[in-house]
């Protein structure tokens, strides 16, 4: 099938299925883990960072939790001195994971993706050398800028959610 790499990629499959999708719907749903509840959900994939972009004025914050792999935790807990690390034992519940907690953060890759379709409140670190990922319906963000990606964290952890 011809397309541009520089096109949502979510389209991509309602494009091969021959079905329209309004992206503003939830298309995943898993259980909640309570355990996760008030916790800030976090993955920053080595692959499409923001060179622009540090976590390290999340430093003092105290309810993050990466889910991702450990090597990514160690790069990040040089940045946030009191994150957590939890070991997924499988992608279902690193989704009910991501659904459960406050809200997400990451960069583009499988867990913004699982985010994405839970449509949990999110917040995506955006890459400007392969802009194909953005969040699409409420309390969904996403960001290039560092005062930006600072405004926008302080959006959602101060929202509350039903």
């Amino acid at each position: 099938m011809p397309f541009n790499l520089i096109f949502h990629s979510i389209r991509w499959y309602s494009h091969l299925a021959g079905v329209n999708l309004n992206m503003e719907d939830k298309f995943l749903d898993v259980k909640t883990k309570e355990n996760f509840k008030n916790k800030i959900i976090v993955v920053r994939s080595p692959r499409y960072r923001n060179q622009f972009i540090n976590y390290n004025f999340l430093n003092n914050v105290k309810n993050i939790v990466c889910v991702g792999l450990e090597s990514e935790y160690e790069q990040l807990k040089k940045d946030i001195k009191y994150l957590e690390f939890y070991d997924c034992k499988n992608f279902l519940e690193m989704a009910e994971i991501i659904k459960s907690g406050k809200f997400f953060l990451g960069n583009q890759g499988f867990a913004f993706s699982v985010a994405e379709g839970l449509k949990t409140p999110r917040l995506l670190e955006a890459c400007p050398d392969f802009p194909v990922v953005f969040p699409l319906g409420s309390n969904a963000y996403d960001f290039y800028h560092q005062t930006h990606f600072e405004k926008y964290f302080e959006i959602l952890e101060n929202k509350i959610y039903n």
